[in-house]
């Protein structure tokens, strides 16, 4: 439980809300103004309604949570007068990190969702902290010049430790940290050519490489995909801001929005399957969203009379679950056993529990599922990661094994599935974080 340690701010905030100001469509039969081909509101059942926004007002910028499926703005943070911008979820969803010039000079605030609080957590009035972000420990990673040089440091919420990541090296400075899922690697910008290049950081043998190197354009704000194998950012090498996508080693970069205006500033949906970004492209910064792909870019909310642009989108974190019950089926996966092999692969054993009553009725097959929804199959041509062959009626609940799964780099969970003969998916499922060394459900073995 994160204690408070600093003094309470308490602001006042008008409550926005907007009708009818979404252009994101209700059924996949609409359209949306700007095209023909753009995605569907149904499409994104299922992920947080919540994108955490940077708004600017008359009198400064201010922090929304905008409900993508009512089209209303609920206000986080904003004092009149002054900036409260470049906010970004905890993993858990708990709190907020932002960055703020309201005591005079630039400082990391936190707020929490419970109480509607905000804290002072950097307390550095001699020198400015900026770009927080988080590591999936919980601690808020951030720029500052607190010793003299402009890098990043990692400061931790429960009692304001705060220790650099990086060095300058002659790169000056460090900005825009964002951790990948897993733990193990961060990237940034730096400035270490005279532009802007995104920079990997293995931070277990703590080397630094530079993702963007072949391009002299200035190329900021990385952020990894939710799986750890893709890094967005955004360059002007094309001759104005655009989102790329590039390879988590830095290959494979490729121009996602590909439009004449300005498009800044993508982060993830939840699942990977869509970015959210600002643009200009009819005239005003407005809030935009693309498939994971940079297809079917559709406006998903645009300026009011008293919200003037929107700047860096950050979504709703996807809540913790502990394994459900969904849909017809009841095959159920009650504990996963994953071993890493020699050869960089991975056996996995399941134990699965389902009423099976003979061949009219079995657990036929379990699936090893990552979080973009591919399914890992040693052999492409069967329908299941592992294929169960027979009937188990006198051996429940019982453990099959598959080896030689093939898991991504970078990739931090994947979820373990069973199918039912006859009512197919839907049993309890087990996500086996690969980061860990056990769980309630699961054990880890390297």
């Amino acid at each position: 439980m994160w204690k408070q340690p600093y003094l309470v701010v308490v602001t006042v905030l008008l409550v926005v809300a907007v009708a009818g100001m979404i252009v994101l469509q209700d059924t996949d039969s609409g359209h949306a103004q700007q095209g023909e081909d753009t995605i569907a509101r149904s499409e994104l059942d299922g992920l947080p309604e919540n994108i955490l926004l940077t708004v600017s007002y008359s009198q400064g910028d201010g922090l929304v949570l905008y409900n993508w499926r009512q089209a209303t703005f609920t206000p986080v943070t904003y004092v009149p007068g002054h900036d409260s911008n470049h906010g970004t979820w905890s993993p858990d969803g708990e709190q907020i990190a932002f960055q703020t010039n309201r005591d005079g000079d630039w400082e990391i605030y936190l707020h929490t969702i419970a109480e509607g609080e905000d804290f002072n957590l950097t307390q550095r009035p001699a020198s400015s902290d900026m770009y927080p972000n988080w590591s999936p420990a919980g601690e808020v990673v951030h720029f500052s010049n607190r010793s003299g040089e402009e890098a990043i440091w990692l400061t931790d919420p429960a009692d304001a430790s705060a220790a650099p990541l990086t060095t300058q090296d002659g790169c000056v400075p460090d900005y825009h940290p964002n951790f990948a899922q897993d733990g193990t690697a961060m990237a940034y910008r730096a400035d270490c050519a005279g532009s802007g290049d995104i920079w990997h950081l293995d931070l277990e043998r703590n080397e630094r490489t530079n993702l963007t190197a072949d391009s002299p354009a200035t190329d900021r704000y990385p952020a990894w995909s939710p799986d750890g194998t893709q890094i967005l950012f955004v360059s002007n090498r094309d001759g104005n801001e655009e989102i790329y996508l590039m390879d988590a080693d830095g290959s494979n970069s490729r121009n996602l929005s590909n439009h004449p205006a300005e498009d800044n500033q993508g982060s993830w949906s939840p699942d990977g399957r869509f970015i959210v970004f600002t643009s200009d492209r009819d005239g005003q910064t407005d809030l935009w969203i693309m498939e994971a792909n940079g297809d079917r870019p559709t406006r998903l909310a645009t300026t009011t009379d008293e919200i003037t642009a929107f700047n860096w989108p950050w979504w709703e974190p996807m809540p913790e679950e502990e394994p459900t019950m969904s849909g017809q089926g009841n095959a159920d996966v009650e504990y996963v056993s994953a071993r890493l092999q020699s050869d960089g692969t991975w056996t996995f054993s399941v134990t699965v529990r389902h009423p099976d009553t003979g061949w009219e009725d079995y657990a036929d097959g379990w699936d090893v599922v990552l979080p973009d929804g591919t399914v890992l199959k040693p052999d492409p041509d069967s329908p299941f990661t592992r294929l169960l062959l027979h009937p188990h009626e006198n051996e429940q609940p019982f453990t099959r094994s598959q080896g030689g799964i093939e898991i991504p780099d970078g990739v931090s969970q994947v979820t373990v599935r069973a199918h039912d003969l006859v009512d197919g998916w839907g049993g309890q499922t087990v996500t086996v974080d690969l980061t860990q060394s056990a769980g309630e459900h699961f054990e880890v073995v390297r």
